[in-house]
């Protein structure tokens, strides 16, 4: 019986390192190892367009002009404590850590003040050559976890550019993570006009997903064929959505439903994952919301209740949207 060989995987030799950017349109030398990493893309947005033209001819075209350049990525993986704040920063603008033997770095949906995010260099690459995003911003992150499982993250980023360059060298060594895990999460769900993180949530959930989209888009302007810089739209509703998925049961998922039925429900959100008291994160949601849920989907035999939540400010909070990360690193790489 022959032995069947192992398939030959290049993408598992690959590494991604990120490095902090000054100017939007210069690169640096990476400074960190991203670890955890499962998936993932960096992609030239490199546009060109022929020359229409009468020219006697039914040849479709003569010339053609190189109009446009600019670059995308998209990154997943598992959620450590130590490196989800380098797409935190890029989504939400860049928190200044407080503490002296722990850090909290705080963030929150943008209200009357523009963001200033981190700029990056994000690359990709191993021995047989490395590719990078030049002035990589972050426009969307999603958070999701399930039952028994490890917190994930997506996030899409927008760049400047796509560039051939190079890993650190000497080699970057491997940071010594932590992962946040279902298995460390506590839920709360409050009235409107009650208090944040009162009210633990006792039906049982399977899942949950936060989505984050800054509505960030690519300026550009005469004299040069790459993005000058980022525009700061408006934060879209339908896109930073909160959704839960919960047991439905008598005592309280019922009421929430009953409270949707009546429509809406406006409701306060406190999702919480603790390793130690060095190594939390803590999610504050306010919304409502926008339609009802389908009754009920199977859930491996049980009746399920799908809470999706839109964002609505709220005068307490202050805010729609809340998160505190807690760590051991002062500064990040």
């Amino acid at each position: 019986m022959t032995t069947p060989k192992p398939k030959n995987n290049e993408l598992a030799l690959m590494e991604w390192q990120i490095g902090k950017q000054s100017a939007f349109d210069k690169d640096v030398t990476p400074t960190a190892r991203l670890v955890g990493i499962s998936d993932g893309s960096i992609t030239p947005k490199v546009e060109s367009s022929i020359v229409e033209e009468q020219r006697g001819t039914l040849v479709p075209a003569y010339d053609v002009t190189l109009d446009k350049k600019s670059g995308e990525a998209k990154i997943s993986g598992d959620v450590n404590f130590e490196q989800i704040g380098y797409f935190l920063d890029s989504v939400l603008g860049e928190a200044t850590p407080s503490g002296t033997t722990k850090y909290t770095r705080d963030y929150a949906g943008p209200i009357g003040t523009k963001p200033v995010p981190r700029i990056c260099t994000l690359i990709r690459g191993s021995s047989e050559g490395v590719y990078g995003l030049v002035g990589a911003v972050g426009n969307e992150l999603t958070l999701k976890g399930e039952t028994n499982k490890r917190l994930t993250f997506d996030c899409s980023m927008l760049g400047h550019s796509v560039a051939e360059l190079a890993l650190a060298s000497p080699a970057l060594a491997d940071p010594v993570v932590n992962y946040a895990h279902a298995n460390q999460m506590t839920m709360f769900l409050d009235n409107w006009s009650g208090t944040m993180g009162t009210t633990p949530i006792t039906a049982n959930a399977f899942s949950f997903e936060l989505g984050i989209n800054s509505g960030k888009a690519l300026k550009s302007g005469l004299g040069s064929l790459n993005p000058i810089d980022i525009i700061q739209n408006k934060f879209d509703a339908g896109g930073n959505q909160l959704k839960l998925a919960l047991e439905f049961e008598a005592t309280q998922s019922k009421a929430w439903l009953d409270a949707i039925i009546g429509g809406p429900l406006k409701a306060q959100v406190k999702l919480v994952w603790t390793l130690d008291a060095d190594h939390t994160i803590t999610v504050e949601y306010a919304g409502f919301t926008p339609e009802a849920p389908e009754l009920f989907p199977d859930a491996d035999g049980v009746a399920q209740l799908d809470l999706v939540l839109n964002p609505l400010y709220h005068t307490t909070l202050a805010n729609w949207l809340k998160i505190s990360l807690v760590n051991k690193v002062a500064t990040l790489p």
